[in-house]
């Protein structure tokens, strides 16, 4: 198992996470897109190559991301209506989270079995987050889930602070 660090720049117009191994290497490198509509973030590896993108849909009665590994979509992340808060659902053929979102402190499984967990440090400039990931391979699906999940709970915080 290994863990990935991942932290957002938060003075960033345009959004930007970088995530580092154990050995304080940059191992991928998030950018979201400045005025491109719909908002996009495109994942890089260390070598610059891309390899996944989360993208907001603006067609869509409630707000949606995606998750596209290597140009096919595999995760669709959707806030549903509730009567009190929000939920959120995951629409993937084999992936789910379970756990506390609103914390961050979740797990990944894959058909069941634990791939990932989730976790928000407390107490930094911008979010921040240990991800545990069982094999190497399921690196960018967690990280462009954290992504998406993260820019969901910003939109509904800047929903929430219009109210």
């Amino acid at each position: 198992m290994g863990k990935l660090y991942m932290k957002e720049k938060k003075i960033s117009i345009k959004g930007k996470y970088k995530v580092f191994d154990e050995k304080d290497n940059v191992k991928y490198t998030i950018e979201g897109s400045f005025i491109k509509i719909p908002k996009r973030f495109t994942i890089t590896n260390s070598l610059g190559k891309e390899v996944a993108e989360v993208s907001k849909k603006l067609i869509s009665l409630r707000p949606k991301y995606t998750i596209d590994i290597n140009g096919k979509e595999v995760v669709t992340l959707k806030k549903k209506l509730a009567a009190i808060g929000s939920k959120y659902k995951i629409e993937s053929e084999d992936i789910e989270v379970k756990g506390d979102w609103w914390d961050y402190n979740f797990k990944v499984l894959r058909k069941g079995k634990q791939i990932a967990t989730v976790s928000k440090k407390l107490l930094s400039w911008g979010d921040s987050f240990v991800l545990e990931v069982n094999n190497p391979r399921d690196e960018t699906i967690i990280v462009a889930l954290v992504v998406a999940i993260d820019r969901m709970m910003d939109d509904q915080e800047d929903a929430d602070a219009m109210d």
